[in-house]
């Protein structure tokens, strides 16, 4: 799961503030991204 996490954080992170966030006691949290779109 951890290495699957990992991919994903790279793959949607690019450039952006992250998305996925450990949770100590819970596990992973997915939060949407700022409302702006990201500049090209």
């Amino acid at each position: 799961v951890e290495l699957y996490i990992s991919y994903l954080r790279r793959k949607i992170d690019k450039g952006r503030e992250p998305m996925i966030h450990t949770m100590r006691g819970v596990g992973y949290v997915l939060k949407p991204a700022d409302a702006a779109p990201p500049t090209r």
